[in-house]
């Protein structure tokens, strides 16, 4: 396994093949900007702390440890800080003048040499303490969900829900930026269409988007009884989209595609057919209105 910033060779590989070469390695990786840091900060414990609640040290810390324990006892932020400490609060004290460059967070975690735990000096790496959590109610107009225990493996036979809310003026978009699990697992978005109830999966390859009809929907993961440890997980995120409503099926008008009966979201194409039998294709505006 490569990461990003690691070397092969040192210099230009080429340099290293001599003679006629039949045989070669191949090296391919992904770079993905995982959005869950909010930044490198430097703390002062003694005399002004960054965050000011619980405060723990392990000789096994990792950042999934520190979240769970700031999580189960409902703050807002956790910290990370040399490589052993975990701090916990719900808000940042003079957060903008004490913010450093991420790169002086390199500390590796005292559980997990591939994991960053801060810096020295008192250097702390600052998270959002529902990374990791397994489901909730979720009413923000966007946000981010992430496997449970991300960054590390979520755990066998896990069924954890999430409940997005995004206000009546939108629709719900979920887009996926990490999809790693096993095909044990299952990740479905469920959404109460009118007086029915559509499931879509999400498979990381051929559904990577969703677009939903209405301001509510459900994201529910369920994890297999093996396999969980080889995969990377999962991170999707949501945000409310405005609309342009529904287009009822009344007067010249016999069918509209998509036929799901609720909002279209703006960039979206519909067609009607009428009753005369012509086709017409709209899309939703940036003013909320068809074109």
């Amino acid at each position: 396994t490569l990461e990003a910033s690691d070397e092969m060779f040192g210099g230009n590989p080429c340099d290293h093949i001599q003679g006629d070469v039949e045989t070669y390695l191949r090296v391919e990786h992904r770079c993905i900007n995982v959005p869950m840091s909010l930044s490198c900060y430097q703390d002062d414990p003694a005399y002004n702390p960054l965050l000011s609640g619980v405060a723990t040290s392990k000789s096994n810390m990792t950042i999934q440890k520190c979240l769970s324990l700031c999580r189960s006892q409902r703050y807002k932020y956790a910290g990370v800080v040399n490589r052993h400490g975990c701090r916990c609060g719900n808000q940042l004290q003079d957060a903008a003048s004490r913010r450093l460059p991420i790169t002086d967070c390199t500390a590796t975690c005292a559980g997990d040499d591939l994991q960053l735990c801060g810096g020295s000096s008192q250097k702390m790496e600052i998270f959002e303490a529902s990374i990791g959590a397994c489901g909730g109610d979720l009413n923000a107009t966007d946000g981010i969900l992430y496997s449970p225990d991300f960054p590390g493996p979520y755990q066998n036979n896990q069924n954890c829900t999430w409940n997005i809310q995004v206000g009546s003026a939108n629709v719900v978009r979920i887009t996926t930026e990490l999809f790693g699990l096993s095909t044990e697992d299952s990740l479905t978005i469920t959404e109460e269409r009118s007086s029915q109830t559509v499931v879509t999966v999400l498979n990381g390859s051929s559904v990577t988007e969703y677009m939903s009809v209405g301001d509510k929907v459900s994201v529910q993961f369920r994890a297999g009884p093996r396999g969980a440890q080889q995969t990377q997980g999962f991170i999707l995120r949501f945000k409310g989209v405005a609309h342009c409503g529904a287009i009822a099926v009344v007067d010249e008008v016999t069918s509209v595609s998509p036929s799901h009966g609720g909002n279209f979201a703006i960039g979206q194409q519909v067609t009607i057919s009428c009753k005369n039998g012509q086709n017409v294709t709209v899309e939703c505006q940036g003013n909320e209105q068809f074109n």
